[in-house]
Protein backbone atom coordinates (compact mmCIF):
# COMPACT_ATOMS: atom_id res chain seq x y z
CA UNK A 1 0.00 0.00 0.00
CA UNK A 2 3.16 2.40 0.74
CA UNK A 3 4.38 1.77 -2.80
CA UNK A 4 1.36 3.91 -4.46
CA UNK A 5 1.70 6.41 -2.02
CA UNK A 6 6.24 7.04 -2.35
CA UNK A 7 5.23 6.40 -6.16
CA UNK A 8 2.91 9.39 -6.24
CA UNK A 9 5.22 11.44 -4.14
CA UNK A 10 7.81 11.25 -6.01
CA UNK A 11 6.43 12.14 -9.39
CA UNK A 12 4.32 14.95 -7.96
CA UNK A 13 6.95 16.15 -5.67
CA UNK A 14 6.51 19.70 -6.89
CA UNK A 15 3.17 20.24 -6.62
CA UNK A 16 2.90 18.48 -3.18
CA UNK A 17 5.27 20.97 -2.17
CA UNK A 18 3.22 23.75 -4.07
CA UNK A 19 0.20 22.97 -2.36
CA UNK A 20 1.98 22.79 1.07
CA UNK A 21 3.22 26.41 0.62
CA UNK A 22 -0.62 27.23 -0.69
CA UNK A 23 -2.28 25.51 2.76
CA UNK A 24 1.14 27.58 4.94
CA UNK A 25 0.12 30.67 3.63
CA UNK A 26 -3.78 29.98 4.40
CA UNK A 27 -3.62 29.41 7.43
CA UNK A 28 -1.04 32.57 8.07
CA UNK A 29 -3.96 34.52 6.70
CA UNK A 30 -6.42 33.67 8.88
CA UNK A 31 -4.32 33.47 11.82
CA UNK A 32 -3.47 37.23 10.86
CA UNK A 33 -7.07 37.93 10.29
CA UNK A 34 -8.18 36.89 13.61
CA UNK A 35 -5.61 38.84 15.47
CA UNK A 36 -6.58 42.20 13.39
CA UNK A 37 -10.09 41.64 13.80
CA UNK A 38 -9.56 41.32 17.93
CA UNK A 39 -7.52 44.29 17.78
CA UNK A 40 -10.20 46.39 16.42
CA UNK A 41 -12.46 45.04 17.96
CA UNK A 42 -10.41 45.69 21.38
CA UNK A 43 -10.28 48.93 19.94
CA UNK A 44 -14.00 49.89 20.74
CA UNK A 45 -15.23 48.54 17.05
CA UNK A 46 -18.22 46.56 17.28
CA UNK A 47 -18.05 43.02 15.55
CA UNK A 48 -19.77 43.81 12.34
CA UNK A 49 -17.77 47.06 11.96
CA UNK A 50 -14.58 45.25 12.50
CA UNK A 51 -15.34 42.63 9.76
CA UNK A 52 -16.53 44.97 7.25
CA UNK A 53 -13.48 46.88 7.62
CA UNK A 54 -11.46 43.52 7.66
CA UNK A 55 -13.56 42.27 4.44
CA UNK A 56 -13.04 45.64 2.57
CA UNK A 57 -9.26 46.13 3.23
CA UNK A 58 -8.58 42.44 1.83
Amino acid sequence: MMTWIRRFARRHKLMLQIAGVILVLALLGIAVGAVVFAVLEACGLSQWAALIWLLANL
